[in-house]
Formats: structure tokens, C-alpha cells, sequence
């Protein structure tokens, strides 16, 4: 087994476990739930049992994506890699959702509003397995899943990959095999605000409540200021 250096986000997570996954073009289709500008920004936690080689080799301690161009089906941007040496991994990627052809993972974004049976480019056959609500960068996500096994000469390998429904960007994936799990899931992104009050808040609704608010305030102390002078003219 060998580290990998280029930070394609789950051919990383892939290729450290094990490097023996047998990915296939299936024909996704859908639309793309991204656009430029768009970022998102992942954790990345690996433990190693074992190690077959000398000296740990530097490990990824966060991913940032971020989106720089959308036409049609077909998606580029940038990848960095944050490594536990202190060094960062720059990569450009471009991918096209609908059939996965391009440098990058053919599964770290597959089209929005996926559904649990509907194919997706994750290994011989791969489907998604089902849909649930998951908790990222502070707000509660409806997100589907996809899970693969696969076994080699080292062993059985399983990955678990969630994405955001609506985006179809991915936002959670887990793998272990016979030497090494790893985890990967988004803290911080500008797809999706922070909740108030228990509740998701987009933009213009955010800068609305705060409106509101403003008036409210404004009104109760104009209302007060009132009161005192109707209390000191009687």
C-alpha cells in the first residue's frame, strides 16, 4: 500500500485502503447541482493497524473543493490539500457529471436530486442504497448513500459514500480494509447557511430576518420613548 499524493478526494480515500477498486463508466445522466463559486471544505481523519513501509509518510488533514466553472453537464475547479507536514496539494480537476469522463473521481459529484436506485459511477453495479438526513456544516442535510465491497489479496475493502441530495456534491465517506480506515466529511461550505432558531436559512431569507428584527426592535423603543413622554406629560 502507498499514500497518495494527488488529491483527488476519493480516489485519495480509495487508494489508501487498498488501490484494487474496479471503477466503470455507467451513464448517470441527470443535472448539475453545483455552480461557480461554490466551496466546500472536508475533515480528514486515517488510522493505520499496520504500515509496510519504513517511515508514516504525510497524511491529509483537510480537502477544500472549489467549484470554478459549470457548462452543462461539466464541472472544474480546484482541489487542496491540507497534509500533516504542513505542505498543501494543489490539483485542477474537471468532470462531467452526467457520464463521469474527465481527471478527476467520476463519483465525488453525481447529479442533484439523485434517488435511492438510481445508478451511480461507484464501482461494478453501483446504485444508490438509500436516502436519510445527516447533520453538515451545522445544518441538517437530506443525503443519499451509496456502499461498495470489494475483496483482494489484502483483504476486504468497504467504503461508504453520502452525498447532499441537492447539490450531489459529496459530503461524508467512510472506508476500512485489513490495514486502514478513513474518514472524510464537510465542515464548512457556502452551498448551505448555518441554521437559526433550529431552522436552514438561505441568503435573502437571512438578510430578511434581520430586517425584521431591526424593525422590531426599532419599533418597541420608539413605543417606549412614547410611553415615557405621554407618562411625563400627565
Amino acid at each position: 500500500m502507498k499514500t497518495v499524493y494527488g488529491i483527488m478526494l476519493l480516489i485519495l480515500l480509495v487508494s489508501m485502503l487498498t488501490g484494487t477498486f474496479n471503477f466503470q463508466q455507467v451513464k448517470a445522466g441527470g443535472s448539475v447541482g453545483v455552480k461557480a463559486g461554490d466551496w466546500i471544505k472536508y475533515n480528514v481523519t486515517t488510522t493505520y493497524t499496520s504500515y509496510d513501509y519504513s517511515e508514516p509518510q504525510p497524511q491529509p488533514q483537510w480537502i477544500l473543493i472549489e467549484f470554478q466553472s459549470v457548462e452543462g453537464t461539466t464541472l472544474t475547479g480546484k482541489m487542496t490539500g491540507h497534509m500533516s507536514d504542513g505542505t498543501e496539494q494543489i490539483q485542477n480537476f474537471n468532470l462531467d457529471v452526467a457520464t463521469g469522463r474527465g481527471n478527476a473521481t467520476p463519483f465525488f459529484v453525481i447529479p442533484a436530486n439523485s434517488k435511492p436506485g438510481d445508478p451511480v459511477i461507484f464501482g461494478p453495479g453501483g446504485v444508490i442504497n438509500g436516502e436519510t438526513i445527516r447533520t453538515y456544516a451545522g445544518v441538517d442535510r437530506t443525503s443519499v448513500y451509496a456502499t461498495i465491497s470489494e475483496t483482494s489479496y489484502s483483504g476486504t475493502s468497504r467504503i461508504t459514500i453520502y452525498w447532499d441530495k441537492q447539490t450531489g456534491v459529496v459530503v461524508e465517506a467512510y472506508g476500512t480494509s485489513e490495514r486502514t480506515s478513513m474518514y472524510i466529511k464537510a465542515t464548512e461550505t457556502n452551498m448551505w447557511q448555518a441554521s437559526i432558531f433550529g431552522t436552514q436559512t438561505e441568503p435573502i431569507e437571512l438578510y430578511v430576518l434581520m430586517a425584521v428584527i431591526i424593525i422590531g426592535v426599532m419599533g418597541t423603543i420608539a413605543f417606549i420613548m412614547l410611553k415615557k413622554k405621554t407618562s411625563k406629560a400627565t
